[in-house]
């Protein structure tokens, strides 16, 4: 690029932008408010919000971020709820392809009299579950800043730098970029039971709600057992996979998507707007213990890769591991987002909760946990031409069994 265009550039693309891009791995993000808000109203809190984050002005140009020509583009979608449905919106977003040349994201708004619900859709390149929320946040603020009239005050931060040169300091030595070391096909890893390959992906997103009744059992269990709710789920997984496979098999292999945020020195804000994940693989060998047990060996696993640099140079070997023909037999993806919090001032509005979604384009399925005001919410997002409804809907009926079960109060 020369002239205007030049000034125009944020900066290249990092090699696990690049391909999470070349992947079209998308979230989708939701949150809600209870309030009446105006469409015009709405068009001054994303100004705002654009303002504040300029990742969201980008486009994509070749190899680069630049800033988007026009501001003029429109990326919402303004819709009555009475007439629309979320969760077919929902659906929708898993098959809509984004237009980075013109936008990293588009929004859907539901709105009524009564409140209002925020769809998202983003490249995994420009965001993450952690920048999500602190965008769903300032939005939030922006919204109830302008249905109070006020101007809402955009400080705009820095376009982001890539991780990439703070990770190779963390680990303070030459970087071997190699892939990531996959353990073999072998038939005693179990997995959910599958369709016959199919040419043509479809995606299905399974939504399973725990009340906020029951998730103050689940802290207070993972407390009394020194465990995280990160592990005390992804167990829960494990044991509901071993219970619907229904055939012999004594090991599962995980992946796990990890934010490295608090895993580097010094350590990343979670209200910078950008991608910090990486996958982390976990195999158990003996599904056949009890889900603490499983939990201690989740959480040692993980924590013993961050302490001895695996998890970094896992981050490093990632461009060349993800993306590719996974021939390991993965049974699932969880991420390890947890409890949600909105930071910025909201004082007409009520805001309602967030969660997402992510559609990784593995065969595995691809679970996102949220928990907003004790209530807990997982999105699965599945190959439906893998995986049959029926099958992750037992699957999710099932987890939520087992997590009863072993989080009930004693006596």
């Amino acid at each position: 690029m020369t002239g205007d265009a030049e000034n125009r550039r944020f900066r290249r693309l990092s090699s696990t932008e690049a391909v999470y891009i070349r992947a079209h791995t998308q979230v989708i993000s939701h949150s809600a408010a209870l309030g009446a808000i105006t469409q015009h109203q709405f068009e001054i809190a994303l100004a705002a919000l654009e303002a504040h984050y300029p990742i969201l002005r980008a486009a994509l140009e070749g190899e680069h971020f630049v800033e988007r020509a026009s501001s003029s583009i429109k990326a919402f979608v303004w819709l009555d709820r009475a007439t629309n449905d979320l969760e077919t919106l929902y659906q929708e977003a898993l098959h809509r392809p984004l237009d980075l040349t013109a936008a990293p994201y588009t929004i859907h708004v539901l709105a009524d009299a009564a409140g209002f619900d925020i769809l998202m859709l983003s490249s995994h390149a420009i965001a993450d579950a952690t920048a999500l929320v602190a965008i769903h946040s300032s939005l939030l603020h922006f919204c109830d800043c302008a249905v109070r009239h006020i101007t809402p005050p955009a400080e705009p931060q820095p376009f982001p730098e890539s991780i990439d040169p703070t990770v190779e300091h963390c680990l303070a030595s030459p970087i071997p970029r190699l892939p990531a070391a996959l353990p073999n096909p072998d038939a005693d890893f179990i997995r959910l039971p599958r369709l016959a390959e199919s040419s043509a992906p479809r995606y299905r997103n399974e939504h399973r709600v725990i009340e906020a009744d029951s998730v103050p059992e689940i802290f207070a269990t993972c407390r009394s057992h020194d465990v995280t709710l990160h592990s005390i789920l992804t167990a829960a997984f494990v044991l509901a996979i071993r219970d619907l496979a229904g055939a012999a098999g004594h090991k599962i292999l995980l992946r796990h998507t990890v934010d490295m945020r608090r895993r580097l020195e010094p350590h990343i804000s979670c209200d910078l707007v950008f991608t910090a994940v990486t996958g982390h693989f976990t195999a158990i060998d003996n599904i056949e213990q009890s889900i603490f047990a499983i939990a201690k060996m989740i959480q040692t696993d993980i924590r013993g890769a961050t302490a001895d640099g695996r998890i970094l140079q896992e981050y490093l070997n990632y461009p060349q591991s993800f993306g590719t023909p996974q021939t390991a037999p993965i049974a699932f993806n969880l991420s390890d987002m947890g409890v949600v919090a909105f930071h910025d001032e909201i004082a007409v509005l009520q805001p309602l909760g967030f969660d997402y979604a992510t559609a990784i384009g593995q065969p595995f399925p691809n679970c996102s946990i949220t928990i907003y005001g004790n209530r807990l919410v997982a999105n699965t997002v599945y190959r439906e031409d893998l995986i049959t409804p029926a099958t992750m809907q037992a699957l999710s009926k099932k987890i939520v069994e087992i997590l009863h079960q072993s989080c009930a109060p004693k006596g």
